[in-house]
Parts: C-alpha cells; structure tokens; sequence
C-alpha cells in the first residue's frame, strides 16, 4: 500500500490565541486559546485562531462541519451516530476524532493538500467505515489516537 501523508492539523502554539469577539459570533466560547464551538447541526470556525468543534449528541455535525481559514481545526465526533453522512470542509486542514461507534462514516471530506489535508483518527470500534469519502491529501489511522475534547 502506498504511504500515507503525515497530517498536521493539531493546534499551532505559535498560532493567534482565540479572539473573543470572532468566536462568540461563530457560536463559541474561547478556552484554552481555541475557539471551542458546540456544534448542532452544522458549524463554521472563526478564521486567524484555532478552533475546535464539538459534536456531543448524536444527531450534531450531520450538516456540514467548515473549518475556513482557521489556524488549526479539530472536529471532535463524541457521540454515537455524531457525524455520520457529514460532509466536512477542511481546505487548511483538519482533526477529526471519532470517538464512539458510528462517528465517521459515510462522510464526505473536501481536504487540502500535503500536511494540510484530512487527518481522520478513529478511536473507538466501528468508528469508522470504508464508506468514506476525500477529495484532497488524507489518513485515516484507524486505530487512532484522539485527546479527551477541553
């Protein structure tokens, strides 16, 4: 098989820290300098700062996950069926943790290029399925490594 690209799209500590005003509007909250949205059905992170999207029910993140021009992006998939048929839009790149079962499948990702492309990490069994689909650089590791959502 061929090798898969190295991804990074962690948080960038040299990165501009959460700005309030712009992560309020996006529907976040700034903790540990990321802009961390709550997301429902759909979300779009604030550009210039790092942003983290949660997904907590199962019926978040079906519509579609935009992480735009943000300095580093993480979509945290956290409960079962979140997630699942979403379509994500990660030009810059992005993180996307599947955390339960159900999480990643059957999405659709519209990834960038190189160590700016989609880096899917799938972390509990069936998480994530071969259904899938990218458009740009890409890696599923399967099985991940995700961090416990601030």
């Amino acid at each position: 098989p061929d090798a898969q690209p190295t991804i990074d799209a962690a948080p960038d500590a040299s990165a501009t820290p959460c700005n309030a005003t712009t992560c309020t509007s996006a529907g976040g909250t700034c903790q540990g300098g990321a802009c961390v949205i709550h997301a429902g059905t759909s979300a779009t992170c604030p550009p210039g700062q790092p942003c983290v999207v949660e997904c907590d029910a199962g019926t978040d993140c079906k519509g579609g996950i935009t992480c735009g021009d943000a300095s580093s992006c993480v979509i945290d998939c956290e409960t079962m069926n979140a997630c699942d048929g979403a379509s994500f839009t990660c030009a810059h790149g992005c993180t996307v943790e599947c955390l339960d079962t159900n999480t990643c499948m059957n999405g659709h990702y519209t990834c960038g290029t190189g160590s700016a492309g989609c880096d899917l990490e799938c972390c509990h069994a069936g998480a994530c399925a071969d259904s899938n689909s990218f458009t740009g650089s890409n890696a599923t590791n399967d099985p991940g490594t995700c961090t416990v959502p601030p």
